[in-house]
Order: structure tokens, then sequence, then C-alpha cells
């Protein structure tokens, strides 16, 4: 089940106990001049649960897309470590997982569509639109107003509007081709 809670007057995609580790950690990781970008708890049967924090530089934008070091995923994993550690949000045993958004950026807050606009994204919905619950597509705006995602369809070249409300999950995309392309820039800038 997936929560649509208002955060600083900017939807996220969380479930409850997301929601309330965010609220713990997001003035911390501000202060390291980095932004959360992703809460996610993750739980298994047979193994510990993990809960998944994802960061990114202030400063990263879609068109430099800066990524975090070790040192500055160490110094969020010490400070959510400590503050989890006095309020206790999860009573289970858990894995800490902190980390770079990577390539396939998720797209969580509804901030970061029209942040990453002209982006190429892998969209899965709750409910579907059009009889589908899958798309692949290129951010063309997303409207705070109606809370509606309009993209083009990589495939069909059909315009779409996706309420927010119906996401599930949305990730950035990469054809092979594109990220060969970006593997080679970073070779030769080297």
């Amino acid at each position: 089940m997936i929560i649509i809670i208002n955060l600083r007057e900017n939807k996220v995609m969380l479930l409850p106990i997301e929601q309330k580790v965010w609220d713990l950690i997001a003035q911390g990781v501000e202060d390291l001049d980095l932004r959360l970008v992703r809460v996610k708890y993750m739980t298994n049967p047979k193994q510990r649960s993990t809960l998944q924090i994802m960061v990114e530089p202030t400063e990263s934008t879609n068109e430099n897309r800066l990524s975090v070091n070790v040192n500055e995923c160490a110094s969020v994993s010490r400070m959510t470590a400590a503050i989890l550690d006095v309020e206790d949000p999860i009573s289970d045993a858990f894995n800490l997982e902190v980390s770079s958004t990577g390539l396939n950026r998720p797209l969580v807050a509804q901030q970061d569509f029209e942040a990453y606009k002209g982006a190429k994204i892998k969209l899965e919905l709750n409910t579907p639109v059009e009889a589908q619950k899958r798309f692949t597509g290129t951010i063309t705006s997303f409207d705070f107003d109606t809370e509606e995602l309009d993209f083009v369809e990589l495939e069909t070249g059909k315009e779409v509007k996706i309420p927010y409300d119906y996401m599930k999950k949305a990730n950035l995309y990469y054809t092979q081709q594109e990220i060969d392309a970006l593997f080679k820039e970073d070779k030769e800038d080297k």
C-alpha cells in the first residue's frame, strides 16, 4: 500500500514508517548539504529488513547528475543511525543502507518530475491509465495544480497524463546506447 503524504508542500510517495524516518532525518541530511531523495523500508521474512536511504548533492540537476561520495554516505549513515537509535521508529532489527541515487535515479517527490523535465523515465502505476500500468516516456511537464504528470510515450509518441496519486514507482531511464555514451564521455574526461 502506498500512501501519499504532504511533505513541506511537496507530495512524496511513502509508507507511514518511511515518512516517520524521512521526518526524523531530513534536516540532518540538509545540514550535510545533501538532498534526501528516497527512504525505502523493505521487509523480507527470510532475512533482516533493510532501510534504504538515497541522497544526492543539493546542486545535482538533470544536466550535471552530480553524485555523493563514500564519505558523504558514511556521514549520512552515522547521523541516521544515531537518530534512529534514540527515536527507535522501527521495532525490528534492520540493515541500514545509504547510497547515491545511481544512474536510474528514482523520482519520488512531485518536484522531482519538474526538475527532470525532458528526461526519459520508466513509470509503474498502482491504478491503470488507458488499461496500462507500465510506461516508458519523456517528461514534458508536471502540473502542480492538477497533480498530473504529462509525458510522451517512447514507443507510440502518444501524449499521456498520469495523476500523481496513481504512481507506484518512477525512475530515470537510459537506453544501452545512452549508457555507453555516458561511460565513453566519462573516460574521455579523465
